[in-house]
């Protein structure tokens, strides 16, 4: 599948598929080292009302842009949830550090209770074995890892951060 977006700053390269969805991260070196891989995908998900969609599920109208700045920006639209999600998405130069900023308008006229979620799917090291991931409540962050390559995720709106979170199988027994 063709990518939508590139970040690089010489160390990492993060490239990002027509949903949105995080399909590489290239570390320490372009080309070496996919920790997500082709097949996998970090992946954004909604709650609205008892409603969930993915935004990969194909209800979505979803429109990706780059500007001059190196800033990414996604235009996801969901008629039937009646919601728009903008997504702002940047890696910094002087740090390996990925920031995505969502913004939702609630296109209805009635307070409603909207929830993302984020889903990783890591193939540290290129490996399909040995990954590992936790939840650290001393940081409030997901950790995934395997021997020296540690990916740290953290979400928050506003002060409140994480408040659930799991972590399980993947690509094992089934699952």
């Amino acid at each position: 599948m063709a990518r939508s977006l590139a970040f690089g700053n010489g160390t990492v390269l993060i490239c990002l598929d027509r949903f949105a969805r995080v399909r590489d991260i290239f570390f320490p070196y372009v080309g070496l080292e996919n920790h997500v891989g082709g097949h996998y995908a970090h992946r954004i998900g909604v709650w609205v009302d008892g409603r969930f969609s993915w935004l990969d599920d194909g209800s979505w109208q979803i429109d990706i842009t780059c500007d001059d700045t190196n800033t990414g920006n996604t235009r996801a639209v969901s008629s039937a949830l009646g919601i728009e999600i903008t997504i702002v998405d940047v890696l910094q130069n002087e740090k390996n550090v990925f920031l995505r900023k969502f913004y939702i308008l609630n296109r209805s006229d009635k307070d409603r209770e909207i929830r993302l979620f984020f889903n990783q799917q890591f193939e540290i090291y290129h490996s399909e074995k040995g990954d590992t991931a936790f939840f650290d409540p001393e940081t409030n962050t997901m950790i995934h890892y395997e021997g020296k390559r540690v990916f740290l995720i953290n979400a928050r709106h506003g002060k409140k951060k994480f408040d659930d979170y799991t972590a399980g199988i993947f690509q094992i027994e089934g699952k």
